[in-house]
């Protein structure tokens, strides 16, 4: 729900904004295309290669304000992780940590990943499931020096989005699916000062 957040929360703005999804997804790219109100397509570097996720960002690029591409499992899991493709492609990654059991171990978790690969551009984290705006100032004073805060979205059955064993249910089953992302969205006012910062990619290094 945070990435579909931010895409709502920008296009209110008056933004084009591009969402892509990291490897071979389909449930969530059609709530993330609700949520942008454009095409959303996967960036794959096991399926698709290096050449064909730089043409797709590429393309992009032109006409967008902002291109937010959504990771899959873990950072750093698989042989192609979202990791990988941050790297390759100089994409500065906003981590999402669930702080809704936890205080200091948020600043732990958060200088862990900013470390674990220091080639990596990291350039904040986000806060999932927090109790309260002091439950928020907590986790974002637990954070070392160097890595900041970007924001954060309230413990809220309304932004949890329904799921089954085999993940999140369709886009178009879900009835109140706007009304989720909105309210999402809302959850983020204020935030846009912080994103200047990260809104930029290195331009693609290979032949497209």
């Amino acid at each position: 729900m945070v990435v579909s957040a931010l895409a709502r929360h920008y296009r209110d703005l008056g933004l084009h904004v591009r969402v892509f999804k990291t490897g071979p997804d389909f449930l969530d790219p059609m709530i993330l295309e609700r949520a942008s109100g454009a095409p959303v397509y996967q960036l794959d570097l096991w399926m698709g290669g290096e050449k064909h996720c730089c043409r797709l960002l590429f393309e992009a690029a032109g006409p967008a304000d902002l291109i937010l591409a959504e990771g899959v499992m873990g950072l750093f899991d698989g042989e192609t992780s979202s990791a990988d493709l941050a790297e390759m492609f100089g994409i500065p990654i906003l981590a999402v940590i669930d702080g809704g059991a936890m205080a200091q171990t948020f600043g732990a978790i958060a200088h862990g990943l900013a470390t674990y690969r220091p080639n990596l551009s990291f350039a904040c984290v986000f806060a999932n499931r927090v109790a309260s705006e002091y439950h928020y100032r907590m986790l974002a004073e637990s954070l070392p020096p160097g890595i900041t805060g970007f924001g954060w979205l309230p413990r809220d059955k309304a932004l949890v989005l329904p799921g089954r064993h085999l993940g999140l249910v369709q886009a178009g089953e879900i009835d109140d699916l706007d009304a989720r992302i909105t309210r999402a969205a809302m959850a983020l006012e204020g935030i846009e000062s912080r994103m200047k910062g990260v809104r930029s990619f290195l331009l693609p290094s290979v032949p497209i």
